[in-house]
Protein backbone atom coordinates (compact mmCIF):
# COMPACT_ATOMS: atom_id res chain seq x y z
CA UNK A 1 0.00 0.00 0.00
CA UNK A 2 1.28 3.45 -0.83
CA UNK A 3 0.36 6.43 1.25
CA UNK A 4 1.48 9.97 1.75
CA UNK A 5 3.42 10.82 4.90
CA UNK A 6 1.39 12.71 7.47
CA UNK A 7 2.19 14.68 10.61
CA UNK A 8 1.76 11.44 12.55
CA UNK A 9 4.06 8.63 11.52
CA UNK A 10 5.12 5.74 13.65
CA UNK A 11 8.76 4.80 13.77
CA UNK A 12 9.31 1.87 11.47
CA UNK A 13 11.13 -1.18 12.65
CA UNK A 14 14.69 -1.40 11.40
CA UNK A 15 13.96 -4.49 9.28
CA UNK A 16 11.19 -2.66 7.40
CA UNK A 17 13.45 0.32 6.92
CA UNK A 18 16.19 -1.92 5.49
CA UNK A 19 13.73 -3.56 3.09
CA UNK A 20 12.53 -0.17 1.84
CA UNK A 21 16.10 1.17 1.50
CA UNK A 22 17.04 -1.94 -0.49
CA UNK A 23 14.06 -1.41 -2.80
CA UNK A 24 15.06 2.21 -3.41
CA UNK A 25 18.65 1.11 -4.00
CA UNK A 26 17.45 -1.42 -6.61
CA UNK A 27 15.41 1.33 -8.27
CA UNK A 28 18.48 3.56 -8.52
CA UNK A 29 20.59 0.72 -9.91
CA UNK A 30 17.95 -0.14 -12.51
CA UNK A 31 17.44 3.53 -13.43
CA UNK A 32 21.14 3.75 -14.26
CA UNK A 33 21.27 0.49 -16.21
CA UNK A 34 17.89 0.17 -17.94
CA UNK A 35 15.93 2.33 -20.36
CA UNK A 36 12.50 1.49 -18.94
CA UNK A 37 10.53 4.54 -17.82
CA UNK A 38 11.31 5.54 -14.23
CA UNK A 39 7.63 5.16 -13.28
CA UNK A 40 7.64 1.57 -14.55
CA UNK A 41 10.79 0.70 -12.59
CA UNK A 42 9.19 2.24 -9.48
CA UNK A 43 5.97 0.24 -9.95
CA UNK A 44 7.81 -3.03 -10.50
CA UNK A 45 9.96 -2.58 -7.40
CA UNK A 46 6.96 -1.57 -5.24
CA UNK A 47 5.20 -4.78 -6.26
CA UNK A 48 8.26 -6.86 -5.34
CA UNK A 49 8.40 -5.60 -1.73
CA UNK A 50 5.33 -7.45 -0.37
CA UNK A 51 5.94 -10.42 -2.67
CA UNK A 52 9.50 -10.89 -1.39
CA UNK A 53 8.58 -9.98 2.21
CA UNK A 54 5.18 -11.54 2.95
CA UNK A 55 5.59 -10.93 6.69
CA UNK A 56 5.48 -7.14 6.16
CA UNK A 57 2.05 -5.66 6.67
CA UNK A 58 0.46 -3.91 3.72
CA UNK A 59 0.42 -0.59 5.52
CA UNK A 60 4.19 -0.20 5.35
CA UNK A 61 5.06 3.32 4.33
CA UNK A 62 6.72 3.61 0.95
CA UNK A 63 7.76 6.97 -0.53
CA UNK A 64 5.66 8.27 -3.40
CA UNK A 65 7.31 8.41 -6.83
CA UNK A 66 7.36 12.20 -6.91
CA UNK A 67 9.44 12.25 -3.71
CA UNK A 68 12.21 10.01 -5.10
CA UNK A 69 12.01 10.43 -8.88
CA UNK A 70 14.61 13.22 -9.01
CA UNK A 71 17.25 10.93 -7.48
CA UNK A 72 16.33 8.21 -9.99
CA UNK A 73 16.58 10.63 -12.93
CA UNK A 74 19.95 11.91 -11.63
CA UNK A 75 21.23 8.34 -11.50
CA UNK A 76 20.05 7.76 -15.07
CA UNK A 77 21.61 11.00 -16.33
CA UNK A 78 25.07 9.92 -15.16
CA UNK A 79 25.16 7.31 -17.94
CA UNK A 80 24.32 9.71 -20.74
CA UNK A 81 26.40 12.59 -22.07
CA UNK A 82 25.28 16.16 -21.41
CA UNK A 83 23.12 17.50 -24.22
CA UNK A 84 25.19 20.09 -26.11
CA UNK A 85 23.79 23.58 -26.58
CA UNK A 86 25.77 24.27 -29.77
CA UNK A 87 27.00 22.06 -32.62
CA UNK A 88 30.61 22.82 -31.64
CA UNK A 89 30.02 21.32 -28.17
CA UNK A 90 28.92 18.06 -29.78
CA UNK A 91 31.52 15.37 -29.17
CA UNK A 92 30.97 12.11 -30.98
CA UNK A 93 32.68 9.27 -29.08
CA UNK A 94 34.87 6.96 -31.18
CA UNK A 95 32.57 4.02 -30.46
CA UNK A 96 29.70 5.83 -32.20
CA UNK A 97 31.64 6.68 -35.39
CA UNK A 98 31.62 3.27 -37.14
CA UNK A 99 28.48 1.56 -38.41
CA UNK A 100 26.95 -1.53 -36.86
CA UNK A 101 29.33 -3.82 -38.80
CA UNK A 102 32.49 -1.79 -38.17
CA UNK A 103 32.37 0.06 -41.50
CA UNK A 104 32.98 3.83 -41.56
CA UNK A 105 29.77 5.76 -40.81
CA UNK A 106 31.00 9.21 -39.78
CA UNK A 107 33.08 10.17 -42.82
CA UNK A 108 33.76 13.87 -42.16
CA UNK A 109 33.82 15.93 -38.97
CA UNK A 110 35.40 19.30 -39.71
CA UNK A 111 35.02 22.82 -38.37
CA UNK A 112 35.19 25.83 -40.71
CA UNK A 113 35.16 29.03 -38.64
CA UNK A 114 31.79 29.03 -36.86
CA UNK A 115 30.41 26.22 -39.04
CA UNK A 116 30.76 22.47 -38.58
CA UNK A 117 30.43 19.84 -41.26
CA UNK A 118 29.33 16.36 -40.26
CA UNK A 119 29.02 13.83 -43.07
CA UNK A 120 27.54 10.37 -42.50
CA UNK A 121 27.22 7.52 -45.01
CA UNK A 122 26.75 3.78 -45.10
CA UNK A 123 26.58 1.07 -47.75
Amino acid sequence: MIREPSHHTCIQSSSKKVVLEEAISRMKKRAGEETLPISQIYSQEIIKVPVNNPDMNTGTFFPMLDSIDSSLYRKRAKNYPKIPTTINELIIPDGWKPGSHGEPFLLVDEIYGNERLLMFASD
